[in-house]
């Protein structure tokens, strides 16, 4: 019994882990939403990186 938890333990606290993660990004996503005018200046930067 004491070796099948130990053996169950890392994979118990992996998923809580990666549960954790995932409502963190879910939050993350649903509580800031980013505008398309936010995104629309970096496209004429990336031209310009490449030139140099």
């Amino acid at each position: 019994m004491f070796v099948a938890f130990l053996l169950l333990l890392p994979i118990g606290v992996a998923a809580i882990f990666a549960l954790a993660m995932f409502a963190d990004k879910v939050l993350h996503a649903t509580r800031e939403p980013k505008p398309a005018t936010e995104a629309a200046p970096e496209s004429p930067r990336r031209p310009k990186l490449r030139r140099r």
